[in-house]
């Protein structure tokens, strides 16, 4: 991946992040519809149906661990052709996920 498109990555993420933050149901709905096509999870974890992760995305994004720039999922969703989401996320995502 260039660092153009990781740039472009991040910048899509930190707008999906903060569509989700406003208060109207279209933007949300266009963030967590973004954030789905940035996520690593129909490659790492295939049985997590979309209406699932489109349940809990605004609570992952809430949880300021998960959403660090450095550990984060928003960092493994930018970054997810070329990272798998660490074992702490993992766990974390299992538990809500089941």
């Amino acid at each position: 991946m260039s660092p153009q498109d990781e740039t472009t990555l991040i910048q899509l993420s930190e707008l999906a992040v903060s569509l989700l933050r406003c208060k109207d149901k279209i933007s949300q709905h266009v963030a967590v519809e973004l954030l789905w096509e940035l996520s690593p999870l129909p490659e790492v974890a295939p049985t997590v149906q979309k209406t699932h992760f489109l349940e809990y995305v605004p609570d992952l994004l809430d949880d300021d661990e998960l959403c660090s720039p450095t550990c984060g999922i928003l960092s493994n969703m930018t970054f997810h052709t070329s990272l798998v989401l660490d074992e702490s996320i993992k766990e974390r995502l299992e538990v809500i996920f089941g």
